[in-house]
């Protein structure tokens, strides 16, 4: 994946949902939200991050199935919050290209709402110590409270 700096190699994106379907869901069910009750449901059992995926994932077939009217239920910001709690869990670096892909909307799309949350404090952008022309982008100390503090209450 463009951008992401994670040892393993491995994408978030990909691997929630086979938890998903490891999770109870059928591997052919069309439904945006098939195999999220299961998960979110066990809320003890349930580890915060794997929540965050469930919903991510959830999104994405959310999106897939709704085609052409997905237009009219797109959230780029939760969907950067999201992905920026998932890999701030998994102890990843993001890039802002990266953050861009992650939002699932055109480039300039995520890159004015991650401007807009970076003027409110909700996430801090940081220089590249060996490159200073790229940026990395993780949510503020805050935020990340307040998305642990709502997983953790759903």
């Amino acid at each position: 994946m463009r951008g992401v700096m994670h040892p393993a190699g491995a994408s978030h994106r990909g691997d929630a949902a086979a938890r998903l379907h490891a999770a109870g869901a059928p591997a052919g069910e069309a439904t945006p939200f098939g195999g999220l009750a299961g998960l979110i449901g066990e809320a003890a059992d349930v580890p915060l991050v794997e929540r965050a995926r469930a919903l991510y994932a959830a999104r994405r077939r959310r999106d897939a199935m709704l085609g052409a009217a997905v237009r009219f239920f797109h959230d780029p910001a939760w969907d950067i919050l999201l992905d920026l709690f998932i890999r701030s869990e998994d102890h990843q670096i993001v890039s802002i290209s990266s953050a861009c892909v992650g939002a699932c909307v055109a480039h300039t799309t995520a890159l004015r709402h991650l401007k807009a949350m970076e003027r409110k404090g909700v996430i801090n952008f940081r220089h590249d110590p060996f490159d200073r022309r790229r940026r990395f982008v993780a949510l503020s100390a805050d935020t990340h409270r307040r998305m642990v503090d709502w997983l953790a209450a759903m």
